[in-house]
């Protein structure tokens, strides 16, 4: 799985939809967003064994594992809306822990891109982590 795969699938989970996406659509997302997730955390809770105990660095990286692992063990739930927002919740943890792992760390500082559609005023996704957007606390 690409960094650029990662970016896609935050995005489409994060769509800002008035009618809610197929229940095909929900379950390949949310599988793949499981995988990211699963690498992720072990990669974000690697890195924590070297952060300064205390921190407030080390803290938000401790708590967006501690996120993963809530989410991971949690299901989709008995409907669609449910699978939506478990859907949902793991694209948001996967944005938390792009912004403490090797890839996102790096990217945090970097501007925020736009996409034309959003240079025109038009819906686009919420912003994914690791293009601009990770902030301490998130």
């Amino acid at each position: 799985m690409t960094r650029q795969d990662l970016i896609d699938v935050i995005g489409r989970a994060l769509m800002p939809t008035a009618v809610l996406p197929r229940a095909e659509e929900v379950r390949e997302l949310t599988e793949r967003l499981r995988d990211h997730v699963t690498r992720l955390a072990r990669e974000v809770e690697d890195r924590t064994g070297a952060m300064t105990p205390s921190t407030d660095e080390r803290r938000h990286a401790t708590s967006a594992v501690e996120d993963a692992r809530r989410e991971l063990g949690a299901g989709p739930g008995p409907g669609l809306r449910s699978a939506v927002a478990h859907m949902q919740n793991l694209a948001r943890v996967c944005q938390r822990l792009r912004c403490h792992s090797s890839s996102g760390a790096a990217r945090s500082a970097e501007p925020r891109r736009t996409s034309p559609r959003a240079r025109n005023g038009q819906d686009q996704a919420p912003p994914v982590s690791g293009s601009g957007t990770c902030r301490n606390g998130m």
